[in-house]
């Protein structure tokens, strides 16, 4: 077992979490990105208003997304992408918040998943002016990349970590977790509520 995970990004259409207009992942093997997974998205009805602050933000509009599949139709694709693979992504929590309440809403049962988060990990072994991904990036002199477009965002977050990895001389996701002391984050399911 080597240093193996898949980055994941979404871009939502809107503050709502659950307006996924976008998605990126790449797959890492051995501590090497092997292959990508990217589609835009059209949000359900009632989720697909384009906030001006979000297309300002990622720069996709609903004209964009119109002949796009719909989440039911992208998800299947995208979990067996995932497969059984640890998830990273850099601010986890609002990728995973996408991932999680987007299924909610199209009544998809919901991924039980493991998560690592390359925003913790990089505050919790650097130390730079911010911990946004460019910065982050910048730091570890990782290659330029198109912020805010979800394949080169979770490439980029895949960089991240196996620059991390390196430095701290973790041959595995889990390795790298411990000896930064950023633990890995199990998704909530319906399950938790009854256990």
């Amino acid at each position: 077992m080597g240093l193996d995970f898949v980055a994941l990004d979404f871009e939502t259409a809107n503050r709502s979490h659950a307006s996924a207009c976008a998605v990126g992942a790449v797959r890492v093997r051995d501590g090497r990105v092997i292959d990508d997974y990217f589609t835009l998205i059209r949000p359900g009805e009632g989720l697909d208003e384009f906030e001006p602050a979000n297309v300002r933000v990622h720069g996709i509009t609903a004209a964009a997304v119109e002949a796009s599949p719909r989440w039911t139709e992208v998800y299947p694709s995208l979990r067996a992408f995932i497969g059984n693979d640890v998830v990273v992504g850099h601010n986890a929590a609002f990728d995973m918040s996408v991932l999680m309440n987007t299924c909610g809403a199209n009544d998809l049962d919901l991924p039980e998943l493991s998560t690592l988060c390359t925003l913790q990990l990089a505050r919790a072994s650097l130390k730079v002016a911010s911990y946004s991904l460019p910065w982050v990036v910048e730091h570890l002199d990782l290659p330029a990349f198109d912020h805010h477009d979800p394949l080169s965002d979770a490439r980029s977050s895949a960089l991240v970590l196996i620059a991390l990895a390196t430095s701290a001389g973790a041959e595995t996701v889990t390795d790298l977790s411990q000896e930064l002391r950023v633990p890995l984050v199990p998704t909530w399911t319906e399950r938790d509520d009854v256990m």
